[in-house]
């Protein structure tokens, strides 16, 4: 018998390398993951944008609702009465009655020297109908 000599062999690790590739590949994985849900297109922050975005056309809808109804009566009283017919014609279209005395007032020269006044105004002719003020 003789005398035998142990040398211990260097240990092969057991997957812990492998392991820990794994874990730090996971924690990479749920960091993204976790970012992407708030930070994201449908995250929390996407949310809170499009929340943002609701009330501001809901509101948008609200105010369009109001001028519809306001211009909706407009329409009716102009369908129902002559006078308001009228009324917008003088004050929109600024057509004057026959019979009606327009006096054109003069008014301040403008820096805008290009454009005479016109000499054959409307207002010159009599009896030529309905005429527009300048």
């Amino acid at each position: 018998m003789g005398i035998r000599i142990l040398i211990p062999r260097p240990q092969r690790p057991t997957g812990g390398l492998r392991t820990g590739r794994v874990l730090w590949i996971a924690a990479g994985a749920a960091i993204w993951g976790l970012a992407y849900s708030v930070f994201g297109a449908t995250g929390l922050v996407g949310v809170y944008r499009t929340e943002a975005e609701v009330e501001r056309l809901e509101a948008e809808v609200a105010a369009a609702r109001a001028i519809n109804e306001s211009l909706q009566l407009r329409v009716e009283a102009l369908r129902s009465d002559p006078m308001e017919v009228e009324r917008e014609a003088r004050e929109k279209l600024g057509l004057v009655k026959e019979g009606d005395k327009v006096y054109l007032l003069p008014t301040l020269p403008s820096d805008d020297a290009s454009s005479p006044a016109d000499p054959h105004s409307p207002a010159d002719e009599a009896d030529s109908g309905p005429v527009r003020r300048p």
